[in-house]
């Protein structure tokens, strides 16, 4: 067996092991690792060994983060769209005018979505600090606002056209990225 042969066998064999049962026995004599910080670990050793689990373009995670300054006030939409190897693809900061920002929230989600389908991601993770926004496009939350209504509208619109999509709520530091490029964006529009 050639060295790249191995190198492919490992790699399959990793892949396999991240959704077997066995990384439920591995997490009980690793008590600091769950089952799925382990299978999370084994990925990432099988795309270590140059063999990626997806190609660039067909997964990504895409972090939003919209900024009013004053809620009515300059506003602005901050985007950071990377892909499966964690691997910048696009960054996005775009200056909103005065508006509040539930709906600098949206317009940096809208942003986002064009960018990411203009980019060819086909399967979208997004992450966002807005629970209100999330909780929104997930359904969970009714959408009173004639102007988020019609923002969420045009974002589903987006959603609809990607094979798979999912919104969590993370926390604002999880969200750093985003957040600078939407206040950088805030700033310029007053």
């Amino acid at each position: 067996m050639s060295r790249e042969d191995k190198r492919q066998a490992a790699a399959r064999l990793l892949k396999r092991l991240a959704t077997d049962p066995l990384t439920a026995a591995i997490s009980e004599r690793m008590p600091d690792m769950d089952k799925r910080d382990i299978a999370a670990l084994l990925v990432f050793a099988a795309d270590a060994l140059g063999h990626p689990s997806c190609a660039p373009t067909d997964e990504a995670t895409m972090h939003v983060d919209g900024a009013s300054i004053g809620n009515p006030g300059p506003a602005g939409a901050g985007v950071v769209i990377v892909d499966c190897h964690n691997k910048k693809m696009a960054e996005i900061s775009q200056p909103l005018g005065v508006t509040t920002n539930n709906v600098a929230e949206y317009q940096a989600l809208i942003f986002g979505l064009r960018k990411a389908r203009e980019l060819g991601v086909r399967r979208l993770h997004v992450r966002a600090d807005s629970e209100l926004m999330v909780k929104q496009i997930n359904g969970d939350y009714r959408i009173r606002d004639e102007k988020l209504r019609i923002l969420s509208r045009e974002a589903k619109d987006i959603i609809d056209s990607f094979d798979s999509f999912d919104i969590l709520h993370i926390d604002r530091s999880e969200n750093r990225a985003a957040d600078r490029l939407s206040k950088r964006a805030a700033d310029s529009s007053g």
